[in-house]
């Protein structure tokens, strides 16, 4: 029997399966192995299912089949499924009754094969041997949320009809999973498509999307949204996850701001994990419909990300297992921060295996309270300061107006209210010795104060 080892170097989050079934030599392997369900990583001591999904290729239903596997080169182990009865090209998603437990930290081998096809000879292979790698630790993240993906058409029929379906699996356990609409089709001219086109083509071309509806879970699962089950997104939250994720975003003077940080559970060497950080419209509505399958209301539909759907790379420095991010861009006012949601996502681009999701609580800053040192009761709204540049990276200058308004004294707070830095009698600021974020200036000018929000970029 053929031995494809899947074996996977750029990436602990990563399960290959076999997307077509293989020819060895003069034979045809007539059971195609399509995915593979449990984690790519996982945690020392807990259960491990091995299940996943398989077709066959026959022509009679399939009604029985034996699978084999074997962890580590050590003897294997098999089960047998009967009374399936399933017709030829319709997925089996089969579980082992058996669980695995690792004792030990490391990567785990496991092989998987099938045998005994409808009644077949024990040792005849009816399919490849796929070694499935498992990265194991001692300390890792429970999955926080699931993240669906859903790529869809104002002129696709289906589309109106499969649609709704995801949605209500999503709605009725907001609690668990967050979805993600698309609008990837720019042909069409979709008023959907058109608010951020950029972000749309990312997404779709990292997918490799080109028809639709289609959806994506991570790597778990990739195809049509009629695909998509309810016990698929469980199966995507049961995962260990690599990383953990906590923030908060805010809207002010028309600009949007972003605080997340997190821990850094696997080893990132050689690796692409991004941080993603998705805007989502929650309801759309049209008076007439903008496209010809009818629809007039749309759910959870992508705005943009935060700074772009490339997102930014994360990396586990030595001895350094945190991170913590803060971004600044150009709000939209033709959004209304009470029908929004942020969705933060970390993703292995070379595997598109998603190892955690986060609902982002939007946390206003607290402009009356009166233990925050950014805080003065005699604040004046109108700033006769000009500040820029604004982000800034070395310096920061004031231009007063034409009263002749001066500075006497400039404070640098972060968001949490504490000093950073105080000077008198200036109109520059250097901020070469201040870390990357967001803070505010407070500047006394006789007897007034005024406040002004500032970005620093490195």
């Amino acid at each position: 029997m053929k031995n494809n080892i899947l074996r996977i170097t750029i990436s602990l989050f990563t399960i290959f399966f076999i997307l077509s079934f293989a020819i060895a030599g003069d034979k045809t392997y007539v059971i195609r192995i399509d995915n593979f369900f449990g984690g790519p990583i996982h945690k020392v001591h807990e259960e491990y299912e091995l299940r996943g999904e398989i077709a066959y290729l026959g022509n009679n239903p399939l009604m029985s089949i034996r699978i084999h596997y074997q962890v580590n080169g050590e003897e294997p182990a098999s089960e047998l499924f009967d009374n399936i009865n399933v017709n030829p090209y319709v997925p089996f998603r089969y579980l082992v009754s058996e669980k695995w437990i690792p004792e030990n930290e490391g990567e785990h081998e496991i092989k998987i094969w099938f045998t005994e096809l409808n009644g077949g000879a024990p040792d005849e292979g009816v399919s490849d041997t796929v070694s499935v790698f498992v990265e194991v630790y001692d300390h890792l993240a429970e999955r926080q949320m699931a993240l669906l993906e859903s790529f869809s058409s104002i002129n696709c029929g289906s589309c109106a009809t499969v649609t709704p379906a995801l949605r209500k699996i999503v709605d009725e356990n907001d609690d668990k999973f967050v979805k993600i609409y698309y609008h990837p089709l720019h042909y069409e001219n979709s008023p959907l498509y058109n608010f951020n086109p950029k972000d749309q083509n990312i997404r779709r071309d990292y997918y490799d999307v080109f028809y639709t509806p289609w959806s994506a879970i991570g790597n778990l699962y990739k195809g049509g949204s009629e695909g998509v089950e309810e016990m698929l997104m469980q199966l995507e939250l049961q995962k260990w996850a690599g990383f953990s994720l906590d923030g908060n975003w805010y809207v002010e003077n028309d600009s949007l701001f972003i605080t997340l940080e997190g821990e850094i559970f696997v080893n990132t060497t050689d690796k692409d994990y991004r941080l993603l950080i998705a805007g989502i419209e929650e309801s759309v509505h049209f008076d007439e419909p903008p496209g010809s399958n009818h629809e007039k209301d749309f759910y959870h539909v992508m705005r943009f990300f935060a700074p772009d759907a490339q997102g930014t790379k994360l990396v586990a420095e030595e001895n350094k297992t945190t991170f913590s991010k803060d971004f600044v861009m150009p709000w939209f006012e033709s959004l209304e921060t009470e029908n929004m949601s942020l969705i933060a996502f970390v993703q292995e681009m070379g595997t598109t295996e998603i190892s955690q999701v986060l609902r982002l609580e939007y946390e206003a800053p607290e402009d009356d309270d009166g233990d925050d040192a950014t805080y003065i009761s005699g604040l004046s709204e109108k700033n006769p300061f000009v500040v820029y540049p604004n982000p800034a990276n070395q310096f920061i200058r004031l231009r007063g107006d034409m009263n002749f308004v001066t500075p006497e004294q400039i404070m640098v707070f972060d968001l949490q209210g504490r000093l950073i830095k105080t000077l008198q009698n200036t109109y520059q600021i250097d901020v070469s010795d201040i870390s990357a974020g967001v803070y505010y200036l407070l500047i006394e000018s006789g007897n007034q104060i005024f406040r002004e929000k500032i970005s620093i970029i490195r």
